[in-house]
């Protein structure tokens, strides 16, 4: 399980650092001294909820957590269009893995 963990992590956080470094980048105010609008970082921000939400989901419950990975991957692949589609490859991956892993009958972590 901790290797669909790990994958898991890497993914989100690949994503999150692509959210926030486009919300830098697209910002101006952001790389001066002058004080950032709320409103136009909020939308680009936005988009980090669903990535945050997704992995806590996956790290507290990776059955359930598979499920969600697999339907962003359904989302991504429906929204990007050529090549790009194939970013939705990795969390339908992780999301195979983490629900293979919970319905093996072998247990995943050593018990105490």
């Amino acid at each position: 399980m901790w290797l669909a963990r790990i994958a898991m992590l890497a993914w989100a956080g690949v994503w999150l650092w692509f959210t926030f470094a486009h919300v830098l980048a697209r910002n101006p105010a952001c790389n001066s001294s002058e004080n950032a609008d709320p409103n136009e970082l909020a939308p680009s921000l936005l988009a980090a909820i669903p990535i945050l939400l997704v992995a806590i989901l996956a790290w507290l419950y990776p059955r359930i957590g598979g499920v969600a990975l697999i339907l962003a991957a359904i989302f991504a692949a429906w929204s990007f269009d050529g090549a790009a589609a194939r970013l939705a490859l990795p969390p339908a991956l992780i999301g195979i893995l983490m629900i293979a892993i919970t319905m093996s009958k072998l247990p995943s972590e050593p018990r105490a």
